[in-house]
């Protein structure tokens, strides 16, 4: 079919999106079988579909027009969940919300001899308790640790066993945001660090986890780190910065009014492999459960074996999965 709405401006070819690349070589496959005659892979089947012929799948704009307005809807919904949970936390409920700073490097100063030297990377981790004036920050250098999963879940972990040491009452519930970086916050390994830490911790009642929407993920965390950087600019006024501990002292200096942030600087004895601790846990997750799907999960004490999870902020129920299918100790 040629496109309703811009054939004039273009020559491409559209077909009906009711199949996929993949089920149109699966059709392939099965004709060339049925005719008894060899059949290309699947790459170079794709190869030559994407590179050679004009066409495209047809969408219609209307769907289009319909996926945004519910992209806007998921926004103002997720919004709306954490100035309500703001509004409901207490001395049971903790919410807080965390990223990762943009990557800070060493060498660094003002004159360009630093601009040709070999740098080390440096990362800051910032958790936000967001009903309180709280910061905490972890720092670590790539020769510590990556800035992958492992390391994230690692000062996740040392975040809330710090909460947890310091806690008497009958149960806490932990409520974390974040963006949805797949290779640090939305993975099965964030997932094993979790329910490590419910395992470990018997005082905490529940873990949530809640996924700001893509290209929506402004929070207090980008005030921390704004902060932060302002005092970095205001220390390299008075000489280079050469080695990551500056900006620890930059840091915690960085805050004029109210708690000061609380810095931590991770060794690498503070990380764990994710992969190793969910295998050890015996995590395995059904693979009808589509984590890149997921705006809210939740783990409970009662029982740690099922993930509740949520597909939109309009859900008023949970979902659920089976966690481990293997028993452990």
């Amino acid at each position: 079919m040629e496109s309703h709405y811009i054939r004039k401006n273009s020559s491409r070819k559209y077909i009906d999106g009711g199949k996929s690349l993949n089920d149109l070589y699966r059709d392939y496959k099965t004709l060339c079988d049925s005719n008894n005659v060899p059949y290309a892979n699947e790459t170079l089947y794709s190869r030559i579909f994407n590179g050679e012929f004009n066409i495209s799948f047809f969408k219609p704009k209307k769907d289009l027009e319909v996926q945004y307005l519910k992209h806007i809807e998921e926004k103002d919904l997720s919004r709306i969940e954490k100035d309500a949970d703001k509004k409901t936390s207490g001395p049971n409920k903790m919410i807080a919300i965390y990223d990762l700073q943009a990557v800070l490097q060493v060498p660094r100063g003002n004159t360009s001899i630093f601009y040709y030297k070999s740098k080390l990377n440096t990362l800051n981790f910032t958790v936000s308790l967001i009903s309180d004036d709280k910061t905490d920050c972890f720092y670590w250098h790539e020769g510590e640790a990556n800035r992958g999963a492992d390391g994230i879940g690692s000062c996740l972990f040392k975040f809330i066993q710090n909460r947890v040491v310091n806690y008497d009452g009958p149960g806490l519930d932990l409520i974390f945001y974040s963006d949805n970086c797949c290779g640090q916050n939305k993975n099965r390994f964030i997932i094993s660090i979790y329910l490590y830490a419910l395992l470990k911790f018997p005082r905490i009642k529940s873990i949530t986890h809640k996924y700001l929407i893509t290209g929506h993920t402004q929070n207090e965390a980008d005030s921390v780190h704004s902060t932060i950087e302002k005092q970095i600019q205001r220390r390299l006024r008075s000489g280079p910065i050469y080695v990551p501990s500056q900006y620890v002292e930059a840091t915690k200096s960085a805050k004029k009014k109210g708690n000061p942030y609380t810095v931590t600087e991770m060794s690498s004895t503070d990380f764990y492999s994710l992969k190793r601790l969910s295998e050890n846990i015996g995590l395995t997750i059904a693979k009808s459960f589509k984590i890149f799907e997921v705006k809210i999960f939740k783990l409970m004490q009662d029982d740690p074996t099922k993930l509740l999870f949520k597909t939109s902020f309009k859900d008023h129920q949970f979902s659920e999965t089976v966690l481990t299918r293997k028993k452990k100790s």
